[in-house]
């Protein structure tokens, strides 16, 4: 019976002992204290061989704590490699597992060694360092223990399973992912270079395009210019024409003109009235043929034995030029008088003189 009091009685000495830790770490000097001493971590540490889980839940809380700090990482894994050599365990983190797969009756051991084994494992920066450590919890069998536990009804243990399955690194997926990467940033420097090509042909299109414009300005502007000329000259042109038509216009009243003056020149030439000879120099020449008009007086009652007198016109033509005068047409016998009663005072009015013959037919 001593020899069992002896042995409750350490038990609970090292559980008093590390209630002691804690309430010193609870000082910024105490916990400084504690970081700076060179086995403290390790002795902690190795309390975890306690049987009483409340002791080891304890310990984790404490290990936890010195986790968070600056620099307390190292020292945490530093005292669970001492653990390994002192404990003989062939991979770090062994018994830990061990006592976390076989307290499952304890709840509060199984929160405190949950929540240590995430704070162990995902306050690392360093993602490789983070999936180095999160495959030795794997190895010790840690992802098919938390499939167990997803059933649990301890509300606290689910937050801290769930908070390690939602920082857990799917190394698979991230081959996968970083596989997925490198394709999509070769698609990506083959499109940027695809990119840059067509940045080249667009710019040299533009290039080409704007010399095509500035060409086509040129043209553009040499046609109008030669429009301006062909208007000039389309009013030239009509003013050409408009002229061109009057002058024709002339030239068909002229032409009809000499017409007519040929018409009545050959009608005058018909007649003999003119002749039309060609000159040695070849320019037509226009004679007038003299005419001979013989008018012949007579009396109204010609008396037997009277002379007929005539008068000769001359024309200036040769004799033999004048035609034959036509046969005289003898007058009209004068009317007969009136007779008139002689009034007193009044004179006998004589009868109008007769009319004169008629011209002789040209």
């Amino acid at each position: 019976a001593l020899r069992n009091s002896r042995i409750v009685s350490q038990k609970d000495d090292v559980h008093v002992c590390i209630m002691c830790l804690r309430a010193i770490m609870n000082y910024q000097s105490g916990f400084n204290l504690v970081m700076t001493h060179p086995h403290c971590v390790n002795e902690i540490t190795l309390s975890l061989n306690n049987k009483n889980p409340r002791t080891k839940a304890l310990v984790l809380e404490l290990l936890a704590a010195v986790c968070l700090v600056r620099g307390g990482h190292d020292i945490i894994l530093s005292a669970f490699d001492n653990f390994k050599e002192v404990c003989g365990e062939k991979n770090r983190f062994e018994k830990l597992m061990e006592y976390f797969s076989n307290e499952d009756s304890n709840i509060d051991f199984m929160v405190a060694c949950m929540q240590f084994i995430n704070i162990v494992v995902h306050s690392v920066e360093n993602m490789n360092f983070r999936v180095h450590l999160q495959y030795e919890f794997t190895q010790h069998g840690l992802d098919q223990y938390l499939e167990k536990l997803k059933h649990t009804e301890s509300d606290k243990l689910l937050v801290q399973i769930q908070a390690y399955l939602d920082n857990v690194f799917d190394v698979g997926a991230l081959l996968e992912d970083a596989e997925t990467k490198n394709a999509l940033l070769e698609h990506m420097e083959e499109l940027q270079e695809h990119n840059i090509q067509l940045d080249a042909k667009l710019q040299e299109s533009e290039n080409e395009a704007m010399e095509k414009i500035a060409e086509l300005e040129k043209q553009l502007m040499q046609a109008m210019k030669e429009v301006e000329v062909l208007k000039e000259s389309l009013r030239d042109s009509s003013s050409l024409v408009s002229t061109l038509r009057q002058k024709e216009q002339d030239r068909e009243r002229s032409a009809q003109t000499n017409s007519e003056l040929e018409l009545k020149v050959q009608e005058l030439q018909d007649k003999g009235l003119i002749r039309v000879v060609r000159s040695s120099t070849g320019a037509l020449d226009i004679q007038v043929v003299p005419v001979t008009v013989t008018v012949i007086e007579a009396p109204a009652t010609p008396q037997p034995g009277a002379t007929v007198l005539t008068d000769t016109v001359s024309t200036g033509a040769p004799p033999s030029a004048i035609p034959p005068a036509p046969p005289l047409v003898p007058p009209p016998p004068p009317p007969p008088l009136a007779a008139a009663i002689p009034l007193s005072g009044a004179s006998i009015q004589s009868p109008p003189p007769p009319p004169p013959p008629p011209p002789p037919p040209l």
